[in-house]
């Protein structure tokens, strides 16, 4: 984990140089132009961790399937969200990628068929889970690309969110889940220091779209 922080920050602070600017705005918090696509570091690192988990992880590692289905949809989000930082898509063509990398991830087998609801046991959603799954995957995106307006808040939520994953999984035996959180948490540890108290970089919709759907899935 500290490793992937370290890598993350070379990202992170190459994109500094970078500087690909986020200009203020009536709806935006920053009063100067600021340098966004931060996230790209999040996102390197995260994928970095998760080809040497699956290369030499034992106990962590998952099937191929579930594997290429992680790591096409977290490209396909990746992209399209970078590609919104740079050209400032429209919702619709936003949306559309989204789209693609939760169907991409539902293809691979990676949706709810059952959900355990507290009093009542376990719920067998049978084939409804693959589009509840798509709506639950698409409104944690867009929810932590939106709460992203503050230095430090998406990327604290996501860093609280892994950590708490990890100590639940570790608990029950999920051991990818609680690798690929710790995966999460030490890019968002390498981002963090960049972006807050006062933000050299913001996050961009590459890194708080990627973390909202990595969290998600």
């Amino acid at each position: 984990m500290a490793g992937l922080a370290i890598f993350s920050a070379i990202i992170v602070r190459a994109m500094v140089a970078a500087g690909v600017p986020d200009h203020p705005a009536a709806r935006k918090a920053h009063s100067r132009v600021t340098p966004k696509s931060g996230g790209v570091g999040i996102v390197a690192a995260f994928m970095l961790g998760v080809l040497l988990l699956h290369r030499y992880g034992q106990v962590s590692r998952i099937a191929e399937g579930y594997f290429l289905g992680v790591i096409g949809a977290a490209f396909l989000m990746a992209g399209v969200s970078f590609l919104d930082d740079l050209l400032d898509l429209s919702f619709v063509i936003k949306l559309s990628g989204q789209f693609a990398a939760a169907i991409a991830a539902i293809a691979a087998g990676l949706w709810m068929p059952t959900l355990a609801l507290p009093y009542y046991g376990v719920l067998n959603l049978g084939w409804a889970g693959m589009p509840l799954t798509l709506l639950f995957l698409l409104f944690v995106t867009n929810a932590m690309n939106f709460i992203d307006g503050l230095n430090g808040l998406a990327a604290g939520v996501t860093l609280i969110a892994c950590l708490f994953l990890a100590g639940i999984a570790g608990r029950y035996g999920g051991f990818f889940i609680y690798t690929a959180s710790l995966l999460l948490a030490g890019g968002v540890l390498g981002f963090l220091p960049f972006n807050f108290p006062r933000a050299r970089i913001f996050m961009g919709d590459v890194g708080s779209q990627f973390c909202g759907f990595m969290l998600a899935l």
